[in-house]
């Protein structure tokens, strides 16, 4: 650098500084742990883990709020407390943390009972509870009615089941739960006139409330027996044979028998009087009937077809069956069964979508598809299946590629037809009569070193730098589909770069310029930059993977700048070299005594 001369006329001024060192302390370190929410009438622990983080000689704890010297106490606030803990060592050491437990107010559970009587008549509950965002847990005491002893509805009912004369007592318990999580219970007892039990059984144990008979039989006879639990206080007994005949009425209920005139389901309603005037009634269901009958006619041509195709089944069969049969009608391919009441529709329909090859059918036929009806009812079933339905599908077209979609130039790809749904299912047997045409674009740029564009399975080729499309077309006598897969072929990089200034005063910022050869082509390159020495520099903007990072030199010396760029198909290095210098200083010559009205010029050397 040039030495400068400079002369100027100036004034200086000097202050002093005096600097008084501070006693030292051993470090230490206190942890109260965190916040923390707890409901109304809860506990919880507080303190770190541990609580004392980094302590002394003599290291001691003390609490707020009377808690003591316990690392971890249990505290119960009523409302929102913060607690503190001080540590105190004996070289002098002190240092305090806090935590606040905040306190959720509990919610209130409360609910009102609604008219009690006989323990048949539903029970209405009203919920009273207070709170936020508040869910229900009824519990009502009540094994015995199963399921229904709980409920999480607002404002439940409940029927108690309490066969008997007399009454029983049953404890009711809310439970509720807000927004926080905090709960809130409640129990009171309800009180109800216990009823009679309405129980009957049919005399067929083996089929209870079932009559089955044989095909085309109209005329069923049952026998139901009276075994309430309650028989010694009931008072009455009614009995609707749910058929529009007379009910029968009495006092006491002997077996009684009733002959139906027709098939399908009846409601036979059963009412129990007790001497405490409670009722209890119950619904039986009564099937009357046989195994239903049920057919499935096939459409014809059902074999070498092409997917989609929709085939019609006939349904035949069904029109002796009874009120209350089922028919569901499944199929091979994986698409969801149909399900219908009687009486069913005339036909089912199906669309075929794939190909049946790889499938057995239910009676064995291979690479075929069925469908099946089942009719059902209490009294059993029946079942008509269509096989074989044999279907091809167009193929759906895939390549794979390798070693992969980016590669070097010159260095062989090979495309593999992968194509799924490729075979044709000729009565039963599928055989492959897919073919494969395959392109490329650009048109040139490339050379096929094995194989041939019409090779149904793969080929293989050398490729220029560049982006290339590959085509393939599949098709079998079902029908075709395309695949396309674009490649990247590239070369291995050549590392440059500039970086202006190169040389300079500190700080010296040098932003650089990326200017490898492959910076524009389609593969992922990396870079990576580094600089020796590897202090007295930084980063202005960017990073050492950046494309194009500035960099600032805050140290005076020589820096060696170095670029490593890298692709699949190899590494370059390149380097440039950063001079670097201190600023200049001044140095003042003395200035000598004089009297007034002499000029001194002082003069000043500026050097670096």
């Amino acid at each position: 650098m040039k030495h400068l001369r400079l002369f100027f006329v100036f004034t200086l001024a000097f202050f002093g500084m005096a600097l008084v060192p501070t006693a030292g302390y051993a470090q230490c370190e206190v942890n109260a742990g965190a916040d923390v929410s707890i409901c109304a009438g809860e506990s919880v622990q507080i303190g770190g883990s541990p609580t004392i983080v980094q302590g002394g000689p003599g290291a001691s704890l003390t609490w707020s709020n009377g808690l003591g010297s316990g690392a971890n106490p249990t505290v119960s606030p009523a409302t929102t407390t913060t607690y503190t803990v001080t540590l105190e060592t004996s070289d002098g050491c002190e240092e305090t943390d806090a935590v606040t437990v905040f306190v959720n107010p509990a919610p209130v559970a409360a609910f009102s009972i609604g008219n009690t009587g006989c323990s048949s008549t539903p029970v209405q509950f009203t919920n009273q509870s207070s709170g936020s965002g508040l869910e229900y847990s009824w519990s009502f005491g009540n094994p015995a009615s199963g399921a229904s002893n709980t409920s999480t509805q607002n404002n439940p009912s409940h029927i108690f089941v309490a066969p008997g004369n007399g009454t029983q007592s049953f404890n009711v318990t809310l439970t509720v739960t807000d927004a926080n999580g905090c709960t809130a219970s409640v129990t009171q007892q309800v009180t109800v006139n216990q009823s009679p039990d309405a129980s009957l059984t049919d005399a067929d144990i083996f089929t209870p409330f079932e009559m089955c008979g044989s095909s085309g039989q109209t005329t069923f006879d049952i026998t139901l027996n009276n075994t309430s639990s309650t028989q010694t206080t009931n008072t009455n007994y009614t009995l609707d044979w749910g058929d529009g005949s007379a009910p029968y009425t009495g006092s006491t209920l002997p077996p009684q028998t009733h002959t139906y005139n027709g098939t399908g389901f009846f409601d036979v309603t059963y009412t129990v009087q007790g001497a405490n005037g409670c009722s209890s009634t119950q619904v039986y269901e009564v099937f009357a009937g046989s195994n239903p009958s049920v057919g499935l006619a096939s459409p014809g041509s059902t074999i070498n077809l092409c997917a989609p195709n929709e085939l019609v089944f006939p349904i035949t069969n069904w029109e002796n069956n009874s009120d209350g049969t089922t028919y569901t009608v499944t199929f091979s391919d994986g698409s969801a069964p149909v399900s219908f009441v009687h009486p069913p529709p005339a036909s089912i329909s199906h669309i075929f979508n794939t190909s049946s090859c790889g499938s057995t059918s239910i009676g064995g036929f291979p690479n075929s598809f069925h469908v099946r009806i089942i009719a059902e009812n209490p009294c059993g079933f029946s079942a008509a299946t269509i096989e074989p339905i044999q279907t091809s599908s167009a193929p759906t077209a895939d390549v794979a590629v390798f070693p992969g979609t980016e590669g070097c130039a010159n260095a062989p790809f090979t495309f593999s037809n992968v194509s799924t749904n490729a075979n044709f299912n000729n009565n039963g047997n599928c055989v492959s009569l897919m073919t494969a045409d395959w392109s490329i674009s650009p048109a040139t740029g490339w050379t096929v070193t094995s194989g041939s564009l019409s090779d149904p399975s793969s080929f293989s080729a050398q490729f220029q730098p560049g982006e290339y499309t590959i085509t393939m077309v599949g098709a079998n006598p079902c029908g075709s589909d395309v695949v396309t897969i674009d490649i990247c072929v590239t070369t291995p990089p050549v590392a440059d770069f500039t970086a202006d200034p190169l040389e300079g005063c500190v700080p010296l910022v040098v932003p650089t310029t990326n200017m490898s050869s492959s910076l524009n082509n389609c593969d992922n390159e990396t870079y990576l930059w580094q600089v020796f020495p590897a202090t007295g520099w930084s980063y202005v903007s960017g990073n050492a993977s950046s494309q194009n990072p500035v960099f600032s030199f805050n140290q005076q010396g020589t820096y060696t700048m170095q670029l490593t760029v890298s692709n699949l198909c190899g590494t370059s290095v390149v380097t440039e070299t950063v001079t670097v210098y201190e600023p200049p200083t001044v140095v003042l010559n003395p200035i000598p005594s004089g009297c007034e009205g002499v000029t001194f010029t002082p003069s000043a050397v500026y050097d670096d």
